[in-house]
């Protein structure tokens, strides 16, 4: 039986996706595709870091931008305001209608042995305090 991998919380995955997914999994300590197995459980369908960084580009370019009237200047606010919640949603993981709940994820890749403890040390699991 291979062994079981608690799933991260939310909250630590969303810390790690500001950088790339490769990047992500190696400062978690964990193969590829136990974080996508992760990913998948929290209804992540795609890494966001790409997303991230592009709604960041277009939030810099705007506020770089010199509107010139106040309509203008208006308009540029209410895209800052509307990328700045788009950013906060993903972060949050409003893309997830609901999720799942359940313990654990099977860890079946060479690697994982020692994930056990990085991602129980990660997570801070209730089970080392009771």
């Amino acid at each position: 039986m291979p062994p079981r991998i608690d799933v991260l919380p939310f909250e630590t995955l969303a810390q790690y996706f500001n950088l790339p997914i490769k990047d992500a999994m190696h400062a978690l300590g964990i193969s590829a595709p136990t974080l996508k197995k992760m990913t998948r459980y929290y209804c992540i369908t795609r890494w966001p870091h790409r997303k991230l960084q592009s709604i960041e580009r277009t939030i810099q370019k705007l506020r770089m931008t010199r509107c010139g009237s106040q309509a203008e200047l208006d308009r540029c606010h209410k895209k800052i305001e509307r990328l700045e919640a788009k950013r906060m949603a993903i972060m949050r993981g409003d893309f997830c209608r609901e999720r799942p709940a359940g313990p654990s994820v099977s860890a079946r890749t060479r690697g994982d042995s020692g994930a056990v403890a990085a991602i129980s040390h990660l997570a801070g699991l209730s089970s080392d305090s009771g």
